[in-house]
């Protein structure tokens, strides 16, 4: 093949040893062998094993099924060994990337007819429960094969009730998809889950996302003392477990709001610990399966109290999960701010316990004043009307920029007006959390971030027009330094998200101020923010 020199200099070699360009430059020449023989024209006879056919999953006897029909094609294969061979002349005269481009899109459409007309049932995972194709698309490295139907985890009453505690301690504040009190009687105490028996594939699917997102909130130390295991092997463990649970209830084609709660739990733990691209994907298949059950709509027939509370605030968790992937991933939100907005007005800022399933009652409850088991939740809800604005707008006036921020400003502490950050670690989480939320939309206002999108950016310019963003953003640092070093912080750090653009705009502003008295005061703490996230 062609030697290493001249595949750093990107240079045509002649394949000799040694190469002409590295006996014309004087330098050492590294040959490269192949591991193996070129397929093609060393393959087998066409009367052997096919050469051309997925291996992926191994298909049972006299199993008659789409995906069988197009391994075992023998139209296709042959297609796919005339393929080889093309590519394996390797001849630039004859063989253009062009035409072995038409060759690969042939292949590939005439496999892709055969699957889209398949029936859904023939393209199930290997599970009699599922009625729906896994899109998993786990990383191989941390999560290794095994054998169909082989239980990864079991579920023991013990340590149900402990990721329960965790699961209402940690998560539960933040991701209100579930119900507290009910959660508490069925998972802690055994009873069945509203109108489900025991053992249903969607509770089933609940109670270990619940455990799941539990497991990824959780520190290394409290794995460690509280079930007996490293975390990263338990969160392997229980997203396979939870994965498995979701492929049985069916969450690709489910109608139950069950399974889709389930299914966001899953997205909100594995969010944690993997930020590929796999998990943008699933958002996006989130927001189909949620649109396509109405779970957006405004009104419901015959819609209690506390089931249009649920689906409510499940739809608005769904939205903020769109924003906060599109924005990881660089893309446009899936949902628009015209479909999450008129939400809001259905929230109620009131406890849990407050209302319930069996309750006849289905006229609204008056919003409470003081902090409240979804005050955090409704803060973010409203904080994502605001990102969507901004981020459909990333060129709007500065004015009516800074005019949503001082709107999102008036709500999120309006929220707070009764708030003892001294009652609780949620209350002070909830407290300090917003006031980093509020400087940083009013950051976001002053200086809109737009090299997302456009190649006109003037993000590491020191703004001129406000005097108080430098001083804005390193309070917004030190927010951050706090949050992470407060013993009543560390149930929710989980959810804290890098400030890294405030430590760019600190550090673009360091870099342009002519005051040294200025900077030597500010750059410890930008210095500790970044040390402290670097990692």
């Amino acid at each position: 093949l062609s030697c290493k020199l001249c595949r750093e200099k990107k240079l045509k070699c002649d394949k000799q040893a040694p190469c002409g360009n590295c006996k014309s430059s004087g330098a050492e020449c590294n040959t490269v062998f192949r591991h193996r023989l070129p397929r093609g024209r060393h393959a087998r006879p066409s009367g052997d094993t096919l050469a051309f056919q997925s291996t992926t999953r191994p298909i049972s006897p006299g199993q008659d099924s789409a995906l069988g029909q197009i391994t075992h094609n023998r139209e296709h294969n042959q297609r796919g060994r005339r393929l080889e061979s093309l590519v394996a002349e390797n001849a630039p005269a004859v063989l253009s990337e062009l035409d072995v481009s038409k060759a690969i899109m042939a292949v590939v459409l005439d496999a892709w007819t055969d699957f889209v007309t398949a029936s859904p049932a023939d393209l199930n995972d290997n599970n009699s429960g599922s009625n729906g194709l896994s899109l998993w698309n786990s990383d191989p490295a941390t999560l290794q094969p095994r054998s169909v139907g082989e239980s990864s985890l079991v579920r023991s009453r013990a340590r149900e009730i402990c990721l329960c505690d965790i699961y209402l301690q940690q998560v539960d504040p933040i991701i209100k998809v579930l119900h507290r009190p009910t959660v508490d009687r069925w998972l802690r105490r055994g009873h069945p889950y509203l109108h489900y028996p025991h053992g249903h594939t969607s509770t089933e699917a609940l109670a270990w996302a619940v455990c799941y997102s539990a497991v990824c909130s959780m520190t290394e130390e409290q794995c460690q003392t509280l079930i007996h295991q490293n975390k990263s092997a338990a969160v392997v463990a229980y997203q396979r477990a939870c994965q498995d649970a979701l492929d049985h209830a069916g969450y690709l084609t489910t109608d139950d709001i069950v399974v889709i709660q389930a299914f966001v739990l899953y997205l909100i733990g594995r969010r944690v610990h993997d930020k590929s691209l796999a998990t943008w994907t699933l958002t996006a298949v989130l927001v189909r399966i949620a649109t396509a059950q109405d779970i957006h709509a405004e009104t419901q027939e015959k819609e209690s109290f506390y089931d249009q509370q649920m689906r409510t605030r499940l739809w608005l968790t769904i939205c903020s999960i769109d924003l906060q992937a599109s924005v990881a991933q660089s893309t446009w939100p899936i949902i628009t701010v015209d479909e999450v907005w008129p939400a809001l007005s259905r929230i109620r800022n009131v406890n849990d316990e407050d209302f319930s399933k069996e309750a006849v009652d289905g006229n609204p409850m008056p919003d409470r004043e003081d902090l409240t088991d979804v005050t955090l939740a409704l803060i973010w809800y409203h904080l994502q009307v605001t990102g969507r604005f901004f981020h459909d707008s990333v060129l709007g006036s500065q004015w009516w920029r800074e005019q949503q921020a001082h709107e999102f400003q008036r709500k999120a502490l309006g929220l707070l007006s009764f708030c003892d950050t001294e009652n609780s670690p949620y209350a002070w989480f909830t407290w300090h959390s917003a006031q980093w939320l509020v400087s940083s939309v009013r950051i976001s206002a002053m200086r809109p971030i737009t090299s997302v999108f456009s190649s006109n950016s003037t993000f590491l310019s020191r703004s001129k027009s406000h005097s108080d963003l430098f001083e804005r953003t390193i309070g917004v640092l030190k927010k951050a330094l706090q949050i992470q070093s407060d013993p009543r912080a560390e149930g929710f750090r989980w959810h804290v998200a890098v400030p890294w653009t405030e430590i760019a705009i600190a550090t673009s502003e360091c870099l342009a101020c002519h005051d040294p008295r200025i900077v030597c005061s500010v750059w410890p703490t930008i210095e500790a923010a970044f040390q402290l996230y670097e990692s």
